[in-house]
């Protein structure tokens, strides 16, 4: 696993275990074969980059005669300093459509291929990771498993980059939205229910109300 745990605060689940990975992995990157060591200011945003990612919901129906608000979506659970679940899915590749994304990240972490559906919307996302803040956005689809055997199994394993494991459950959707464990990334449920197509951070910060604080963080 990752080791000694970070203070984790903020919305999104995935993309706070993924910024540990990185960081763990990370060393000198190689250019023309020589080993070069980029550092960053440590009181400059500037740097930052947002993070894309792409998130996919599949459902299932327990029984043929299932009404659509009984129908369950499959989600993964964390349990880092809070317990939490969230969609499956993961970064967006450079040159990578997020349709295409989010079946990679499933064929790769759970061995089942889906197909990507209708865009419920996008999601952003904004946290903090060891008190420094960081920038995501995410895309979520419907998506359905190719196999539909998946849809039979009540737990899916889950194996991320780096060799983490975490398991997979089906949850109706106003069960988890009801419940103290949070699903992340804040307000996706919004899009999964078909309540908006975009979901927004808020704070002053964040939409430029404050002059300069909302230059360089995003």
């Amino acid at each position: 696993m990752l080791g000694a745990q970070p203070r984790l605060r903020g919305l999104h689940a995935r993309s706070r275990l993924s910024l540990v990975e990185a960081r763990q992995q990370g060393g000198p990157r190689q250019r023309g074969g020589v080993a070069v060591t980029e550092t960053k200011p440590e009181d400059d945003y500037g740097w930052r980059e947002v993070r894309p990612v792409a998130l996919g919901v599949p459902w299932r129906a327990p029984d043929g005669d299932t009404p659509p608000g009984e129908r369950e979506l499959l989600v993964e659970a964390y349990d880092l300093d809070e317990r939490f679940v969230r969609p499956l899915g993961g970064r967006i590749e450079f040159g990578e459509g997020s349709a295409a994304a989010v079946e990679r990240e499933f064929r790769e972490e759970t061995g089942y291929e889906v197909r990507a559906g209708e865009r419920l919307g996008v999601a952003e996302n904004v946290f903090e990771l060891d008190d420094d803040p960081h920038h995501e956005v995410a895309v979520v689809y419907a998506v359905c498993f190719t196999d539909e055997s998946a849809y039979g199994r009540e737990t899916i394993p889950v194996v991320e980059t780096g060799g983490s494991e975490r398991t997979a459950e089906w949850h109706r959707l106003e069960a988890l939205r009801e419940r103290p464990t949070p699903l992340y990334p804040d307000g996706v449920g919004a899009l999964i229910a078909g309540e908006t197509d975009h979901v927004l951070p808020s704070g002053p910060e964040l939409t430029g109300e404050e002059e300069g604080k909302g230059k360089g963080k995003g």
